[in-house]
């Protein structure tokens, strides 16, 4: 049974919705506002064995003083996509359910599903490259390909899945596609030493202070050790001088007294 908690032009969506009917398998849906009380009557009403989430919402279902009210044991795979995965959240959830396959996932509508196979992802990775695609990563300031593990560059991909272009909106498939038809993701990737993919950020939403790329997921990762902080997103506001200057959205965990200097001598630490 799988809970389907994004709208239907999610891709994580309307792929359960085509594929249910050819896979036989029951879909649980609801035409309620899918907030945290909701998915908790969902979970422990129906049962449902699969999901896909996105991190900030699974955040929100674990919240320590509310963890207890549901039982995520019968989740048989929990898929986490939409944007990044903190590592400590995966460990936290293989803590409370122990026995659910859970996975931090890398996809595009433009590439019609998943696209990286995760199955034995080490923590923090969205897994190895799938058969259908040829990959690339490219250095966004050279131009060139990256060969070497650790070093991050833009995605670009190849293959027969990936979409034919935007609707009635040529210039946005122009952009989009570089010379033999390599899609051009946005997205900055790295790979380690065994071709295992590593999300880094969304090339857009790099901050940009004086001469220094800021990546706004790696300073949030920082923030969340504090033991005070239950969420965080970091963006940036323009500053004539220096760019941009990143701002950090914080939400405490509940009872805590963590003040904002606190938060500014861990990232400077």
């Amino acid at each position: 049974m799988a809970l389907i908690g994004s709208p239907l032009q999610w891709l994580s969506a309307i792929l359960n919705f085509i594929l249910c009917p050819i896979l036989r398998y029951t879909r649980l849906q609801t035409s309620s506002v899918f907030n945290q009380e909701h998915a908790y009557y969902l979970i422990n009403t129906y049962k449902p064995t699969f999901t896909i989430m996105s991190p900030p919402f699974m955040i929100t279902l674990i919240k320590p003083e509310d963890r207890d009210r549901c039982d995520f044991t019968c989740l048989e795979i929990l898929l986490l996509g939409g944007s990044a995965a903190p590592v400590d959240l995966i460990k936290e959830l293989k803590n409370i359910t122990p026995n659910t396959e859970i996975s931090d996932v890398f996809g595009m509508t433009e590439m019609s599903s998943i696209s990286f196979c995760n199955e034995g992802a080490p923590p923090g990775s969205c897994g190895k490259p799938l058969g259908c695609f040829q990959y690339r990563l490219i250095d966004v300031g050279t131009g060139k390909d990256i060969n070497v593990p650790k070093q991050p560059g833009e995605l670009w991909v190849k293959g027969p899945c990936l979409f034919k272009g935007y609707y009635h909106n040529p210039k946005a498939t122009e952009d989009t596609f570089a010379e033999d038809h390599w899609l051009k993701t946005g997205d900055m990737l790295f790979r380690d030493e065994n071709w295992n993919f590593y999300f880094v950020e969304r090339i857009k939403l790099l901050l940009k202070y004086k001469n220094y790329h800021i990546s706004p997921v790696e300073i949030e990762s920082v923030i969340r050790l504090h033991p005070g902080i239950l969420d965080v997103a970091l963006t940036g506001i323009p500053d004539p001088e220096s760019g941009d200057l990143a701002v950090a959205c914080v939400v405490r965990q509940s009872g805590s007294g963590v003040t904002a200097q606190d938060i500014k001598d861990l990232v400077k630490g």
